[in-house]
């Protein structure tokens, strides 16, 4: 349901655009251009509204995605959402942002000691 009822939206939201294009093209007044930007938000209304009934009807349809088949989400029915691998996968990347600071800070470092180093020797900068 909510496939066909997004598929009415984005023809309308394409109707929407090109009125709004053309509207600003032309020489419309404030007023007449204002009509226009105001049923253009209130079609997004409209999308946020089925968003919403399409969440508390089949709300693995709104987080796996669109993309996904009836028969996907059955067995992601089935088998369940684990949000676990979530998790797992959020940690995977921290862990390599945790080792990409954690080196950077290191190479900082050692390189501000040989300076010093270097400092402290008196060598003369060439």
């Amino acid at each position: 349901m909510f496939d066909m009822e997004y598929a009415r939206w984005l023809e309308d939201d394409h109707r929407h655009m090109s009125e709004l294009r053309t509207g600003l093209q032309a020489p419309l007044s404030d007023g007449e251009l204002r009509v226009i930007v105001d049923g253009y938000l209130s079609h997004y209304d409209e999308l946020f509204r089925l968003k919403a009934v399409a969440a508390k009807t089949d709300v693995f349809h709104l987080i796996n995605g669109m993309w996904t088949s009836p028969a996907e989400r059955c067995f992601i029915w089935i088998g369940g959402f684990r949000p676990s691998e979530l998790i797992t996968v959020c940690i995977i990347y921290a862990l390599y942002i945790y080792i990409y600071i954690y080196i950077y800070i290191y190479i900082s470092f050692w390189t501000w000691t040989q300076f010093r180093e270097f400092i402290k020797n008196d060598n003369d900068v060439v």
